[in-house]
């Protein structure tokens, strides 16, 4: 649970509560032992309570997230998720790819997933050290259509992908409109020696506006 209390006034506790969902691997018979299936999901609580106000402040209650999902593997090269979203009153496809591991250091992933380019961004919200991402990170890309293929080294990944529409706005674009696209890349360095290191990371995206935004 995370709690914020500011300075001053008017007076404003608000508090968010985070709940995982079991992540082991499901009591069922598998395929082979490289197969496996997982029930994933959280969800998070956000409360606020106001007072001393010249202005009344509505307190209340709001769902955050709530997603709930599956990931596995099968035969220990394929591996697949889908997760949905059901805050705010409506469901909407988060994750929902395939990956297929070629080599233990090549992958090649197809269909909804977040492009590789910004560490933020990247990082679950089960893990960012504040509420939310920073500012800096609304002119990031998150969610899209795409195949992307990722190679790893001892010190270093490369990841490249092809991509489309953002998976939140399927089957909105009008006759006659094209959606937009996308080529993104990511490649991280990293050193380590003993309990330290460094990382070093550079993202770029090369982008054609949606045709709907009169692009």
């Amino acid at each position: 649970m995370s709690i914020f209390f500011p300075y001053g006034r008017p007076g404003l506790v608000a508090a968010t509560l985070l709940v995982f969902l079991p992540t082991g691997p499901l009591q069922a018979q598998a395929v082979s032992p490289d197969s496996s299936i997982q029930v994933v999901g959280r969800v998070q609580l956000d409360g606020a309570a106001y007072s001393g106000s010249d202005k009344p402040m509505s307190n209340g209650v709001d769902l955050r997230r709530v997603r709930l999902g599956a990931a596995g593997t099968v035969d220990g090269v394929w591996r697949f998720q889908v997760e949905l979203d059901m805050g705010e009153g409506e469901v909407e496809v988060k994750d929902a790819w395939l990956e297929r591991r070629f080599h233990p250091r090549l992958s090649v992933r197809a269909g909804a997933f977040k492009e590789p380019f910004s560490l933020e961004e990247l990082t679950s919200s089960r893990f960012t050290t504040f509420l939310e991402r920073g500012l800096p990170n609304a002119l990031a890309p998150s969610r899209s259509l795409g195949v992307a293929g990722t190679a790893y080294v001892p010190a270093a990944w490369v990841s490249v992908g092809l991509f489309g529409q953002e998976s939140d706005e399927l089957g909105e674009t009008e006759i006659g409109d094209s959606e937009g696209w996308a080529v993104t890349g990511r490649a991280v360095a990293r050193r380590w020696s003993g309990d330290g290191g460094i990382q070093l990371g550079l993202s770029a995206t090369r982008r054609t506006p949606d045709a709907r935004e009169g692009g």
